[in-house]
């Protein structure tokens, strides 16, 4: 993405009026890359089994490494977790480690077309 088009993205007053498209791959039950190469990083469900905690790291990259974009755990008496946060920018790819007996998530992304 141009620069000036990433810088004028980032300008989170003006982007939460704009409509946009969250996808997802569904329902996932171990680490996966989301998304290869540049996209936003949309928000995360996170599912427990109801008695185990449910632990998830989103890194800015296609593998278990790299910068750590986002992370959170969900108690397991919770249930359901999650966060939508504003867009956040991942530049190498979008992948998520999951930890926790029976912890499942649906990861959320934007993809970013080159104009």
């Amino acid at each position: 993405m141009p620069g000036p088009l990433r810088d004028f993205m980032k300008s989170f007053d003006y982007f939460k009026n704009v409509p946009f498209i969250l996808l997802t791959p569904g329902e996932k039950t171990e680490a996966y890359t989301v998304h290869s190469g540049e996209c936003l990083f949309g928000g995360i469900l996170v599912i427990t089994d109801g008695t185990n905690n449910a632990k998830v790291i989103v890194y800015d990259n296609t593998a278990a490494n790299g910068t750590v974009k986002w992370e959170m755990t969900v108690k397991g008496d919770e249930h359901y977790g999650g966060a939508f946060p504003p867009p956040i920018e991942m530049d190498n790819g979008y992948h998520v480690a999951v930890t926790g007996t029976g912890a499942s998530y649906i990861p959320f992304y934007i993809p970013v077309v080159a104009t």
